[in-house]
């Protein structure tokens, strides 16, 4: 907030960090600053290091006449040389741009001073790790299902996204594993890391995933029902108040399977809906012929109430894009 004050922002500074404050871990990165550059630096800095061992080490090798000083065409040609990237190698004038912060010539040249900083530069564990769908992920969806009635909206509301943001940052998703290893979970402290396993839920590697990342299918199921709701009754929470029998004492499966009807939702949908919301088993008893189930109430709907499904897609959709455009590789994935 000092920053923009200082660049006498005149603007919401509240709005522009909340849309910068893209994971919610309340620390603006280089990567939701200004994600297509950082993806850049990134893969030059993962380039250099795993050639060369650090960035600066590349620059020696780029600076050969040892001047201390690298022209971009010393850059282009010797990069070209050696087989930098062939999505940096399209673009090899902006990244020089991007390393070059004017102290050498007024931008002409580059000096090792300017490019150190990818040295220190920490990106997360997740950003060089593997997708491992078979061994990591699989087996600790497994788990997760089993202790979450196998409804992937119950897992995600218990394990994960215990604010009801709808997000679930990096570090966030470390404590729930921490705490299911705790609790016994050996799936959640996989033999690759746990970069490896994050990194097969976030495939572009935004720093979060949502709903949608963990189960497309309830993402859709959740999103349907939000959007209708909204549009029903001005808040989510407030088709609860509708739909009850007495005030506050929450609805019950069967009015609520009524009230969504104009949705069109399968039996099937209805009932893994109710769970997730109720955060309890729906059952069939054959003996009585009734439903066996718990109740939603006002309150388990709240985080509903702040979710706009729409405005989390479109950002996550875009992240998508710059990752395909800038890292391809990271949507490829191995599912032999």
């Amino acid at each position: 907030m000092k920053g923009l004050k200082d660049l006498a922002w005149k603007n919401d500074s509240k709005a522009l960090w909340n849309i910068l404050n893209r994971d919610h871990m309340n620390i603006i990165s280089l990567f939701h600053y200004a994600p297509e550059a950082a993806f850049d630096l990134a893969e030059f800095k993962i380039w250099a290091k795993s050639r060369y061992g650090s960035v600066s080490a590349a620059y020696r090798i780029i600076d050969a006449d040892r001047s201390g000083k690298v022209t971009f065409e010393e850059f282009s040609s010797v990069l070209k040389r050696e087989g930098v990237p062939a999505n940096l190698a399209r673009n090899l004038r902006l990244l020089f741009s991007l390393l070059n912060d004017g102290a050498g010539g007024g931008g002409r040249v580059l000096l090792e001073s300017e490019v150190v900083f990818l040295d220190t530069w920490q990106l997360p564990d997740y950003f060089w790790a593997e997708v491992d769908l078979e061994h990591t992920l699989a087996p600790f969806r497994s788990a997760i299902g089993s202790r979450s009635l196998r409804n992937p909206l119950i897992a995600w509301r218990r394990f994960f996204d215990k604010d009801g943001s709808m997000k679930v940052n990096y570090s966030e998703f470390a404590t729930a594993c921490k705490r299911l290893v705790g609790e016994g979970l050996t799936e959640a402290a996989p033999a690759r890391g746990l970069g490896v396993l994050y990194r097969s839920i976030d495939r572009s590697c935004a720093g979060w995933i949502s709903l949608r990342h963990w189960d497309a299918d309830m993402y859709l199921l959740l999103s349907r029902f939000t959007s209708w709701a909204r549009e029903q009754f001005g808040r989510v929470s407030k088709c609860v108040a509708a739909w009850e029998k007495k005030k506050n004492e929450g609805c019950g499966f069967k009015p609520f399977s009524r009230g969504i009807q104009p949705l069109g939702f399968t039996c099937k949908e209805v009932e893994e809906l109710f769970e997730g919301l109720s955060m309890e088993r729906v059952t069939y008893d054959e003996i009585s012929e009734s439903t066996i189930a718990g109740k939603v109430t006002q309150n388990e709907l709240i985080f509903l109430d702040t979710w706009d499904a729409d405005k989390q897609l479109e950002e996550e959709e875009m992240w998508e894009r710059i990752a395909a455009a800038k890292m391809p590789h990271l949507l490829e994935v191995d599912l032999a």
